[in-house]
């Protein structure tokens, strides 16, 4: 979400059970912050259920502040100024995306026509 007059925008992420445990949550938020940051948003907030101890424990490392709320827990997480740096590395991230994305592409591709020949009639 864009920040408002206030400086604060919210961050979503899911990471689907399989995939958990394997540092891709900590990635999606540590860019999600790097973004913010290069937009000057100075906090952020993250939404997640009580008992979602991963993302408790990635907001305490990124010294969140938590508020309970019934079943869901809001947390404010510190965003800090911009940096050369950091507008650097969130553009050298989008590129390594888009090129990791365009190979992918490339290699499906390049494997249909070839599974295709290999299938049963």
């Amino acid at each position: 979400r864009i920040p408002g007059p206030s400086g604060v925008a919210e961050m979503a992420l899911s990471v689907e059970r399989p995939h958990q445990g394997l540092g891709i949550g900590s990635e999606l938020v540590r860019r999600g912050l790097m973004a913010a940051q290069n937009r000057m948003v100075h906090s952020i907030t993250l939404s997640c259920l009580r008992d979602n101890r991963r993302m408790r424990h990635i907001a305490a490392r990124l010294g969140g502040e938590f508020a309970l709320d019934l079943a869901d827990l809001s947390i404010q997480v510190p965003v800090p100024w911009p940096t050369q740096f950091s507008v650097v590395q969130e553009a050298f991230n989008e590129v390594l995306g888009m090129l990791a994305a365009g190979l992918a592409r490339r290699a499906a591709a390049s494997l249909a026509p070839a599974a295709l020949a290999a299938a049963p009639a």
